[in-house]
């Protein structure tokens, strides 16, 4: 649910079967996902992010309408994503097979955490 100016919104009425919203900015742009894709609800409109082949899943968002995620490829490696305007932004790994961005602000600076090919966990930190 969506809950805004006093009125609560049902997301699956917006075509959404399973779905778990992770952000929502001050435009009310609302980062989540649905079943098995990455999605951005905006003025009762569902919109599908896209995928690496994969799952994807969207969560928080800034005020620019930047949210972060990950998507998995076709052999399964998942990797920090950031969408914006209708485009896909593959963040990468540090040579491991998962990578996750968690955060984004304002600037752009994404936080997150990657393998890295030695199987070890690192905070990671992306600049635009």
């Amino acid at each position: 649910f969506l809950w805004e100016d006093g009125e609560m919104t049902d997301l699956r009425d917006l075509g959404c079967e399973y779905c778990s919203p992770g952000g929502i900015n001050n435009r009310g742009q609302v980062g989540g996902f649905s079943g098995a894709d990455a999605i951005l609800w905006e003025d009762g409109q569902m919109t599908y992010l896209g995928s690496l082949g994969g799952i994807s899943s969207a969560g928080r968002i800034n005020e620019r309408g930047q949210t972060v995620g990950l998507s998995n490829d076709d052999s399964n490696v998942r990797h920090a994503i950031v969408w914006e305007d209708g485009e896909m932004t593959d963040l990468g790994t540090l040579g491991g097979s998962i990578g996750r961005a968690t955060d984004i602000n304002d600037r752009g600076q994404v936080v997150g955490m990657t393998y890295t090919s030695a199987g070890v966990y690192h905070a990671t930190l992306w600049n635009p």
